[in-house]
């Protein structure tokens, strides 16, 4: 699919700042124009997988339980926006994707149960949100050319101790990506900001209008609806079953033995 470029948009785009590059190539079949990515200052900040940093000050924490009217979509970023001493009008939450780098990491997976989340995941969040306000210190005492001690955050900024001076998260977060990611970052200590304290729950406002999704609403290219027929009593255990009838009926494509019972995979 191609579309005309007039100057104007080429203009617009080239003196924004936003840092596209644009590439045009002679073809055949007319000129085409190729979006070559974003410039480094439109970065986010990541130190970790838990937690990134844009330059406009936007705090994104990243979730690896499931929200089933727990809270924890908003006690888990709690945890993070505390050590970083972050702005917490400026935390978003996504859910984690399915990578081994976001399990759970006393289950060794991305399960959600038992009243856990919080036992579970504390000290890594923690841990998390201490790096990233370690690396902002940083950036900020390098680039005001004082000691680190001299810096103090709060509100998802560091301010000089010497003149009063202020740089947001936003404004380091560049400067940050440069520094080394600490293994044992220093944890604060003392009475908590945040935790303890009464906010809205973030999940709240997309159940109500109705934007929230829920695993029953994702569709994917060739999905299939997956069943379970149970043995009718407690602990009993299948014996046999008719593979090849089970196939005969209409939508059925896959039939196994599970440990509970026996799968069915259908349209």
């Amino acid at each position: 699919m191609s579309r005309t470029v007039t100057r104007r948009e080429f203009l617009k785009k080239s003196l924004a700042g936003t840092g596209l590059t644009l590439a045009v190539a002679m073809t055949p079949f007319g000129h085409k124009i190729f979006a070559l990515g974003e410039s480094e200052k439109d970065i986010p900040f990541k130190p970790n997988v838990w937690l990134q940093i844009a330059p406009d000050n936007m705090i994104t924490v990243y979730v690896n339980k499931s929200e089933m009217g727990q809270g924890i979509y908003t006690s888990l970023p709690m945890i993070v926006a505390e050590e970083l001493d972050a702005d917490w009008k400026q935390i978003r939450v996504k859910s984690a994707p399915a990578r081994d780098e976001y399990k759970d990491p006393v289950w060794g997976s991305q399960g959600t149960g038992g009243s856990t989340s919080i036992r579970h995941m504390h000290e890594t969040l923690q841990k998390a949100g201490a790096a990233a306000r370690e690396m902002l210190v940083k950036a900020a005492a390098q680039m005001w050319k004082i000691e680190e001690s001299d810096c103090e955050t709060s509100s998802g900024k560091v301010r000089n101790n010497k003149n009063g001076r202020s740089l947001t998260y936003g404004v380091l977060s560049q400067k940050a990506a440069q520094m080394k990611v600490p293994q044992q970052p220093k944890l604060k200590s003392g009475q908590t900001k945040l935790i303890g304290t009464p906010v809205k729950r973030v999940d709240i406002p997309a159940k109500v209008n109705g934007s929230a999704v829920f695993g029953f609403d994702v569709q994917v290219q060739g999905m299939l609806y997956g069943t379970v027929e149970r043995p009718s009593a407690y602990g009993a255990k299948a014996i046999s079953y008719d593979e090849k009838s089970s196939l005969k009926i209409p939508g059925v494509r896959y039939v196994a033995p599970i440990s509970r019972g026996i799968c069915n995979d259908c349209y």
